[in-house]
């Protein structure tokens, strides 16, 4: 009986994972290319309307977190980062150095600097 009920576990969740990398994921989303990789998958569900048109309240969004051997990260790019205690998704305005400015693209005018080691985890989305 409980090899049967880990085989079912074990079949729902890979019927979700394919489900949601084949259908619901929003394209150019990260997706690790070996299974060695799969940690540093970070899912991110975003909450408000903050980086609308791009990403929708309510997606869930693939982002890579195995960012440390990275120098440099492009403007446009977005981001999830950590900012007064609280974790925020943005996109890079612009850089210099080690630090970065961030802003939503549903909010103008609301702007983050944070430091390179305040960026937890980037996505490969391309910019609209």
């Amino acid at each position: 009986m409980k090899s049967f009920l880990v085989s079912v576990v074990l079949i729902a969740f890979a019927g979700f994972f394919l489900y949601y990398f084949l259908f619901a994921r929003q394209t150019g989303q990260y997706v690790p290319d070996t299974w060695g990789d799969l940690p540093c998958m970070y899912l991110v569900n975003i909450t408000s309307d903050s980086m609308e048109p791009e990403l929708k309240q309510g997606t869930i969004l693939s982002m890579n977190k195995c960012i440390t051997k990275i120098r440099t990260f492009p403007v446009d790019q977005i981001v999830l980062f950590q900012e007064g205690g609280s974790r925020k998704v943005g996109r890079i305005i612009s850089g210099e150095d080690d630090s970065y400015v961030i802003g939503q693209d549903n909010r103008k005018g609301e702007e983050f600097t944070i430091l390179k080691e305040d960026i937890i985890a980037v996505a490969e989305l391309q910019s609209l």
